[in-house]
């Protein structure tokens, strides 16, 4: 693999980066708090299904530009959608991390699930530390299966042979709190290549803290500790040790 300097492509990430964690920490510590003050009902389990809509919907407003497409697809009647940034030649998606785990646990499956399809393609190459003990049935479907559903996903829009690199970004929240969004790259098995975390991309919520309202859902996960950063391996695209040393404004 191609060694990768960012010295002058840095600001560019950087600044995407920032906006997807401000897409996501907005989402969950005021969209979906103000959602559940002006919505108060008996029961409150729509709060787990809206948290992705609102996340997109910030994608939308906040992350999207000139050179970054939001791109849409769907699986049966679910809608998902995939950042795509052209300028340094990535894509992202944004999932919590217990999902991305149970992900990569479920077996059986009649047909790829998205996050499948795209490891296969765009990071095929890659080969996570414990690729000899991954329990994923990649095996079940084979590489025509898995370009064809990744050309439906992105609608024809990339080429598998394009180069894009695929980086997942998982959070964890606690109530109406992101307690931990990592940025995360993984082979086509689900093993993990290189993770860094974004704690310090997120700004604090001052207002946040005086809000004492519970929230009843199974996906709520614990916090986690913004410390015992993993840098990014040398070689690997893109090279953000850098990014995570700034001071933050």
């Amino acid at each position: 693999m191609t060694m990768v300097k960012l010295s002058d492509s840095l600001p560019s990430e950087e600044q995407v980066l920032r906006r997807i964690v401000r897409a996501i920490q907005k989402a969950v510590e005021e969209d979906l708090l103000d959602y559940y003050h002006n919505n108060r009902m008996e029961t409150m389990n729509s709060l787990r299904f809206i948290r992705s809509d609102m996340i997109n919907e910030n994608l939308k407003n906040i992350v999207v530009d000139d050179s970054i497409r939001l791109l849409s697809f769907k699986r049966f009647s679910w809608e998902g959608r995939m950042l795509v940034d052209d300028n340094n030649i990535i894509t992202y998606t944004i999932t919590t991390h217990q999902n991305l785990i149970a992900i990569s646990k479920k077996k059986n499956r009649k047909q790829p699930h998205f996050l499948q399809s795209i490891f296969a393609i765009e990071n095929g190459d890659l080969e996570g530390d414990n690729a000899q003990t991954t329990i994923f049935p990649m095996e079940s479907f084979d590489r025509n299966t898995l370009e064809e559903d990744y050309r439906k996903i992105v609608s024809g829009l990339l080429s598998p042979d394009s180069g894009y690199r695929h980086y997942v970004i998982t959070y964890e929240y606690d109530r109406f709190q992101v307690t931990d969004i990592r940025l995360i790259l993984s082979d086509k098995s689900f093993n993990t290549v290189d993770e860094i975390s974004l704690n310090n991309l997120m700004k604090p919520n001052f207002g946040n803290l005086t809000n004492i309202v519970s929230e009843s859902d199974d996906e709520t996960s614990t916090s986690k500790s913004a410390k015992g950063l993993v840098a990014l391996k040398p070689g690997i695209k893109p090279e953000l040790v850098k990014l995570l040393e700034e001071d933050q404004a």
